[in-house]
């Protein structure tokens, strides 16, 4: 008994290209489009016309339109690309070898389990490269000793390479770059936007990259631009208005607006100590259960606000300075928010959804002990960016184009308002007033000249 023909073989069979390069599926595409656009009053009967005369013009067609053969070159630059991931693959491998017992004093999330919540959310790594992620993730720490905390923040797509990125957080000012650029109002480093350091690498080679630490200038422009990066981080930045940085950069303020709108905790798990202001874990906090968080009112930011000037905090500026005006002006037009600010308290877009889709996915049954349901927020402001909780384990994870929902791709700055006419000085009489002016510049008052005495002499005689 022979196998019936699956739906695939028959597609195969339509899509087999001949010696002309032309396939049975390409050509009833094109007959139906005809029929269509001609519209005759009996198909049937118009078919084979309507078939001959597409041959017709496709025999027309010049050879450059046909499907050309590869470079005889192409087979060995793939083969040496696959040579070098080979390489790069292998070296990662190292890192997972059980015999090798290598000990990492720094906390790390098991990416395995985090992609496993992934997969709930439909936004997951396949099997091999959440593999391989894990191992970088280990690698890293290993390479880097002055790393505390490290985890996966997320995957940047662009337009030839991607960029897998890891949040991580330093102790003391460890590994520096040195050609950091500073602003007055900069973040020193383990504080406001740059509270954590991240690294990129690029899936072909496995090597984690530094990133500058952020500017308010860079975050500044970075949200009156859209940019689809390229994979090269040394890359100018063309745009209006104009970017003072490289892909580089670009890349790192994005990160720090992405991670200040989405990156996401259970309300009640972080507490700010007086003293110092900074975030911690409550350690008697209990997790609430899978139904109580599937509400955006459950859930808060953990990530400093960013103002529109990339500013977490307003510069403490004497009421004698200049500057002082413009900053009242601004803190009440965009004051800070409190780091633990709820997540329903986002606006929404401007087409009026609203910022986060909550779903709650897998077994809902309420169990004794544990729960099995998944808990995902989707945000909409930034398509790419999912919260996903399971239990006691939740993780917040952007992959996408690094780009904001809505808007135009192009939208001009006005520029500034026109300065006024300083105001005319006032016309004071003059306290002495003098003689009107001659033509000459000369006045009336002035001194006339002496007359020569034998010249007045000479006159007198010839009168006499």
């Amino acid at each position: 008994m022979t196998t019936p023909t699956t739906v695939e073989q028959v597609q195969c069979l339509l899509q087999k290209c001949g010696a002309s390069g032309h396939n049975i599926y390409d050509h009833l595409s094109d007959v139906v489009a005809a029929l269509v656009a001609e519209q005759p009053d009996d198909p049937y009967e118009a078919f084979e016309r309507v078939s001959e005369s597409v041959k017709a013009l496709k025999a027309l067609q010049p050879p450059a339109n046909r499907v050309t053969h590869p470079l005889p070159n192409s087979n060995k630059e793939m083969s040496s690309a696959l040579h070098e991931w080979l390489k790069a693959t292998k070296r990662l491998v190292q890192a997972a070898d059980p015999e090798n017992e290598v000990h990492i004093a720094a906390e790390c999330p098991d990416f395995l389990e985090v992609n496993r919540l992934l997969n709930w959310a439909g936004c997951g790594f396949t099997a091999s490269e959440a593999f391989r992620i894990c191992c970088a993730l280990k690698r890293l720490l290993a390479s880097s000793p002055g790393i505390v905390s490290a985890r996966f923040w997320g995957k940047v797509l662009g337009i030839k390479k991607d960029y897998i990125i890891a949040e991580t957080r330093y102790e003391g000012e460890e590994n520096m770059t040195a050609d950091q650029e500073t602003e007055e109002a900069m973040d020193r480093r383990g504080t406001g936007s740059n509270t954590y350091t991240y690294f990129v690498m690029h899936s072909d080679g496995y090597k984690w990259v530094l990133l500058p630490d952020v500017l308010p200038s860079h975050i500044a422009t970075a949200r009156k631009i859209k940019k689809l990066f390229t994979g090269d981080l040394d890359r100018q930045i063309v745009s209006f208005p104009w970017f003072p940085g490289r892909e580089k950069h670009l890349l790192r303020a994005t990160i720090a607006i992405i991670s200040a709108d989405t990156v996401l905790c259970p309300a009640g798990l972080l507490q700010i100590s007086d003293e110092a202001g900074d975030p911690e874990e409550d350690p008697e906090f209990e997790f609430p259960s899978a139904k109580a968080l599937a509400s955006t009112s459950a859930w808060t930011h953990s990530r400093p606000y960013l103002t529109t000037e990339g500013l977490t905090v307003y510069p403490d500026l004497d009421e004698k300075d200049e500057r002082y005006p413009a900053l009242q002006h601004q803190m009440e037009e965009d004051p800070i928010l409190e780091l633990t600010r709820p997540a329903s308290e986002d606006p929404n877009l401007p087409d009026g959804r609203q910022a986060w889709n909550v779903r709650l996915v897998g077994d809902n049954a309420s169990y004794k002990e544990a729960s099995h349901s998944t808990v995902v927020l989707r945000s909409n402001a930034w398509p790419g960016a999912v919260t996903v909780c399971y239990n006691k384990l939740f993780a917040s994870v952007y992959c996408g184009w690094g780009l904001k929902y809505g808007g135009h791709p192009f939208f001009p700055i006005a520029p500034n308002d026109v300065q006024l006419d300083p105001p005319d000085l006032e016309e004071q009489p003059e306290p002495q007033p003098g003689d009107d002016e001659l033509s000459d510049g000369a006045s009336h008052d002035e001194e006339e000249p002496e007359e020569n005495p034998d010249k007045q002499e000479e006159e007198e005689e010839i009168e006499e």
